[in-house]
């Protein structure tokens, strides 16, 4: 799948979970960024929130913080390699990105090309 599609349908999606929200009674949004950077205190958080108490529950499985780390070294690669892809992105979806909370524009800041021998700049900057 493109990368054009994998935003579009990411858009579409969230925009499509969005319209739901106000149709539903109980509902609790959180993002993976969130849960990843402290799960144990969003985990608590969902545990009261339900009516578990958080001490009768233990968590075994350890959450990997970061885990888009991966795909922004694939999107550093692809935008070091094609240099117009991200403004193009950022062109067409970026205003959408950014109404659900997130930049597109940052994730063109690669701080080191993959070859280790340049920054890549933003689409502010081209």
């Amino acid at each position: 799948m493109s990368i054009d599609r994998l935003i579009d349908n990411w858009i579409h999606v969230n925009e499509y979970m969005r319209s739901d929200l106000p149709h539903l009674t109980h509902v609790k949004v959180i993002t993976l960024e969130e849960f990843t950077q402290d799960p144990d205190h969003f985990l608590n958080e969902v545990y009261r929130w339900v009516g578990v108490s958080p001490s009768r529950v233990t968590r075994t499985v350890k959450v990997r913080q970061n885990t888009n780390r991966k795909y922004r070294k694939k999107y550093c690669k692809m935008i070091e390699e094609d240099p117009g892809l991200h403004a193009n992105l950022v062109a067409r979806f970026g205003e959408k990105v950014s109404e659900l909370g997130y930049s597109l524009e940052e994730w063109g800041k690669c701080p080191v090309t993959t070859t280790g021998t340049a920054s890549v700049s933003s689409a502010a900057d081209a």
